[in-house]
């Protein structure tokens, strides 16, 4: 009933839908004075419709040496611009993780060095779940995070020999007071409880002394 009031069919029109052989139709539009009959002819199949398959197929997943290198430019954001036989967007695109955070990863590749630092933070403290790791840590002395970031990236990841958390150099250092950084900028979106801002001004501490041993960004 409410389809034949919208294409402007009287009672007895109305009452006629149901009597139509299959491929009549009523066809009505804007502007017109009153619907018209439209027999429309059987289709004759003919080539099946075969959906166009992405650059970046399901199967087509990251090699490990892939993966080493992806690893290794979350970790270093140095490595994304130097000359390489693979392609860091390409890699990003074979990932299973979600896709916002392809979309900022190739963000980040696409930024300046000079201007990547907020990017790199937000991607690699991400990336590599390090929320999670610094909230549970109770020594917050350098040496301490040191070595509990880089147990927990060898437990999960695999990177390339100079990108490896375990030969720290001013990189790795620049790596761990970045994440120190995006850690405190969660920890003050969180509030200003006591526990809160006592471990806040701690990482600070060591953010600070860190920030002498690192390359600038």
């Amino acid at each position: 009933m409410l389809i034949g009031k919208a294409a402007n069919l009287n009672e007895s029109q109305i009452q006629e839908l149901a009597k139509l052989q299959r491929g009549v139709a009523a066809i009505y539009q804007n502007e017109w004075i009153e619907p018209v009959l439209c027999h429309i002819e059987p289709h004759e199949r003919g080539l099946e419709y075969s959906p166009t398959q992405s650059k970046h197929s399901a199967k087509d997943k990251a090699s490990s040496e892939e993966l080493r290198y992806l690893n290794s430019c979350v970790l270093n954001p140095f490595k994304l611009d130097e000359p390489r036989e693979y392609n860091f967007c390409d890699c990003v695109h074979k990932m299973d993780i979600p896709d916002s955070m392809k979309a900022r990863l190739i963000e980040m590749a696409r930024t300046p060095l000079s201007s990547r630092k907020p990017l790199f933070e937000w991607c690699a403290y991400r990336y590599f779940n390090i929320g999670r790791i610094l909230d549970d840590a109770r020594d917050l002395s350098a040496d301490s995070l040191k070595e509990r970031l880089c147990s927990h990236l060898l437990s999960s990841w695999k990177f390339e020999d100079d990108s490896s958390p375990e030969s720290w150099g001013p990189i790795q250092y620049l790596f761990i007071q970045s994440m120190l950084n995006a850690h405190l900028n969660e920890l003050r979106k969180r509030g200003t409880g006591i526990e809160t801002t006592e471990k806040a001004s701690a990482l600070a501490e060591v953010s600070a002394v860190l920030s002498q041993t690192r390359p600038v960004i």
